[in-house]
């Protein structure tokens, strides 16, 4: 019997040439393993939108007799469902905080974030985030985009990036012209495009141009089947699971800060250069507040 991440890695791999019914049931259970552990056959089907049918023969894709036996690798890792839509999840959080207490919903809180972080430097993200800061410094320019909330781990990566290095782009929707932005866009040029479900349309749209164009595409999302990871050449997976009603973005937000100092650290002499340049610039226009010197009196 395969298991559980056997399982995941099989349908990760057949994905692209599965019909597309057996592909909704399939990105379901990726992106929602723990779910599979407690439905039923009909309810695992329904929260997929695809006919119980569908979901048996994703079963049988895989290699199990019968949608039972499919769902074994699952139910060492049970977990209560949770509420998918916004209002929902808030309300379930304000009946949640009358049952539990407040202290006891800070501390899941807590303990959720805290496993987001773990889980954005397994291996597999750290090798990833390794090999990117490395092809960072190889690249004529470095497009970075994320639609919604995704958008400040943009700006943060943007604006740090451009103290090390030339050539940093963020592409944003001032006045409709986000893809303005993106007409120099070339073969020599990397995008980075950050963007969790719901995928925002003009993330999605920006990441097939930047591919169309044989620059190269790489993405911080929250499944290796998600639409932004579907069009880039790598990944770094991040978790977004929390508690209240609005997902996480603590694991890109380390993520992108880890990715910054590993490009400073394999930065040489001339990014040196180029950070002491930023620096004298900010100084120039006493940027950053200075407290006043005291008054001495002899």
């Amino acid at each position: 019997m395969l298991t559980r991440a056997e399982l995941l890695t099989s349908l990760e791999a057949d994905y692209c040439a599965l019909p597309r019914q057996l592909q909704l049931a399939a990105r379901y259970v990726v992106d929602q393993p723990d779910r599979v552990a407690f439905e039923s056959l009909r309810g695992l089907a329904g929260l997929a939108k695809v006919s119980p049918a569908t979901m048996l023969r994703l079963a049988r894709h895989v290699g199990f007799a019968d949608f039972d036996s499919f769902r074994q690798p699952f139910r060492d890792s049970l977990t209560a469902p949770t509420v998918e839509n916004f209002t929902g999840r808030a309300r379930d959080l304000q009946a949640r905080r009358k049952v539990d207490g407040a202290a006891n919903l800070l501390a899941e809180m807590a303990t959720a974030e805290e496993q987001n972080l773990v889980r954005a430097f397994a291996p597999e993200n750290v090798a990833s985030l390794t090999r990117l800061a490395k092809i960072l410094l190889t690249v004529d320019r470095v497009y970075l985009t994320g639609g919604r909330s995704c958008f400040a781990v943009a700006h943060l990566l943007h604006y740090s990036l451009a103290l090390l290095r030339e050539g940093v782009r963020l592409l944003q929707g001032d006045g409709s012209a986000l893809f303005d932005g993106l007409r120099p866009l070339s073969q020599k040029d990397l995008l980075l495009v950050i963007g969790y479900d719901p995928y925002a349309r003009e993330s999605v749209a920006t990441a097939q141009f930047a591919r169309d164009s044989g620059a190269q595409v790489w993405a911080f999302t929250d499944s290796a089947l998600s639409p932004l990871a579907r069009l880039a050449q790598e990944s770094v997976v991040l978790d977004k699971s929390h508690p209240s009603f609005f997902h996480s973005l603590l694991g890109a937000f380390a993520a992108a800060q880890v990715l910054v100092g590993l490009v400073a650290a394999e930065g040489g002499e001339e990014m040196l250069e180029i950070l002491t340049t930023r620096e004298d610039h900010l100084a120039r226009f006493q940027a950053y507040w200075q407290a006043p010197l005291n008054n001495v009196r002899e």
